[in-house]
């Protein structure tokens, strides 16, 4: 009986997929294991233009606004909540 009890909790640990260590609510940052990250909420932007879509294209080449080092994650959640559309 012993042993299937230590089986059971020797399992990996949820919290080894998150890359983040903490959360500081006042600077809404991210600590990482190595890096500090935070997050965007936006919205899609339906129906954008060809020159809009070229705008964000060249701000994200840009060394200054997005450096060779640093990672971008864009994620589209999908919801049914579109009351403000």
């Amino acid at each position: 009986m012993n042993a299937s009890i230590h089986k059971d909790f020797d399992r990996e640990r949820f919290s080894k997929h998150f890359v983040y260590e903490s959360y500081d609510e006042e600077t809404q940052l991210f600590f990482n294991r190595a890096s500090i990250g935070f997050v965007l909420l936006a919205w899609p932007l339906v129906g954008a233009s060809v020159s809009a879509q070229n705008e964000i294209a060249e701000f994200l080449k840009s060394d200054e606004n997005l450096p060779a080092e640093s990672s971008l994650q864009v994620l589209m959640i999908g919801s049914n909540n579109i009351e403000n559309f």
